[in-house]
């Protein structure tokens, strides 16, 4: 949630295997970065497939890889 507050202009974000990274994460990121086309999560044993989901419903813009 740091990053998202911190960092608005991003517009690709790889966290494949960040361990600390969580559903509620993803959500921060998706509404501050709001230019975020591309988000990797691949092996983030903290996000699950209901919070993917529920990310890619709400902001389709946003390629995510699980």
């Amino acid at each position: 949630q740091a990053l998202a507050q911190r960092c608005t202009g991003l517009t690709s974000l790889n966290l494949g295997g960040c361990q600390l990274i969580t559903d509620a994460g993803l959500q921060a990121l998706a509404q501050q970065c709001t230019g975020l086309t591309m988000l990797n999560v691949s092996d983030c044993e903290h996000i699950t497939e209901a919070g993917a989901e529920a990310l890619e419903q709400n902001y389709p813009h946003i390629d995510i890889y699980i």
